[in-house]
């Protein structure tokens, strides 16, 4: 157990950290109608090395993930489906794009439901902040002792265990998601351990920054498909082809009885089409 937990606290150290996750499986929207995807999934709010918040969803048994969106504070709300009688339906909004994830819980008991609704909430509402701690006070020994089916209170806190648990001793199991959990906190806070105060808020401060202008230059790719009346799918040429209509409406030239409006409209186009087609 040992070198298990060893083997995956060095993967840990370079993946994200697990701000929350379930087990709950996609439903697809017909018409009106949500239909659940048989598949077994699971649902996590992972926070990587700058801070983002990532929505991810998996397939269970392909272990394929096949959302991972980044999320900034305000971006969506998640919420149970009150309509559904049937079973335990979620939707995760995106009031600004109208996309929607429906989701059914697949966790066996119902107990929990409100809790990761009101986990998940916090999150997308306020950032990884809202998630707390996650486990992070866990030593090593701490862990040993959990997944040895022993209390917290009986594990020693400051040493090293001399010996790992016997795979025969009993007590309650933990799984392997849990585990995952468990040790990118323990890693992440060896991790800021080792720094000082000081560079820790310099860090801070750059993935403040840095989330602030990914922010800021998402909005202004919004604000320039609005301006040109194109879609997140919209290609070059239709981009260009959106521009060139509006630039012959709004030219100058073409609008000497309202030259000013004119003007500042044809700028804006301007903007907007260099913007959406300038190297990333």
């Amino acid at each position: 157990l040992a070198d298990r937990v060893s083997n995956k606290m060095a993967f840990a150290q370079g993946a994200g950290r697990t701000l929350v996750e379930f087990r709950a499986g996609k439903m697809n929207l017909t018409g009106t109608t949500v239909k659940p995807d048989p598949r077994k999934g699971m649902f996590q709010l992972i926070q990587d090395e700058d801070s983002l918040v990532h929505v991810i969803w998996k397939d269970r048994t392909t272990q394929q993930t096949e959302h991972n969106l980044i999320v900034f504070p305000g971006d969506a709300t998640f919420t149970r489906l009150p309509q559904c009688t049937t079973g335990r339906a979620f939707v995760l909004k995106f009031p600004q794009t109208g996309k929607k994830l429906f989701l059914w819980m697949q966790e066996p008991k119902e107990d929990k439901d409100a809790e990761y609704t009101s986990l998940v909430s916090s999150i997308l509402a306020e950032g990884a902040s809202a998630g707390g701690q996650g486990g992070s006070g866990l030593d090593q020994s701490s862990l040993l002792a959990m997944l040895s089916g022993q209390s917290a209170s009986q594990a020693t806190p400051a040493a090293a265990p001399t010996a790992a648990p016997s795979a025969s001793a009993g007590g309650s199991s933990v799984d392997s998601a849990t585990i995952d959990a468990m040790i990118a906190s323990i890693a992440q806070a060896q991790a800021q351990g080792s720094q000082s105060q000081q560079q820790q808020q310099q860090q801070r401060a750059a993935r403040a920054a840095a989330e602030a202008a990914r922010l800021q230059q998402r909005k202004a790719l919004e604000t320039a498909k609005r301006v040109l009346g194109v879609t997140d799918q919209a290609t070059p040429a239709e981009i260009k082809l959106a521009y060139r209509k509006l630039a012959l409406v709004w030219h100058p030239d073409k609008n000497s009885h309202r030259l000013e409006e004119a003007t500042s409209k044809f700028q804006e186009l301007s903007n907007a089409y260099n913007l959406l087609t300038s190297p990333a």
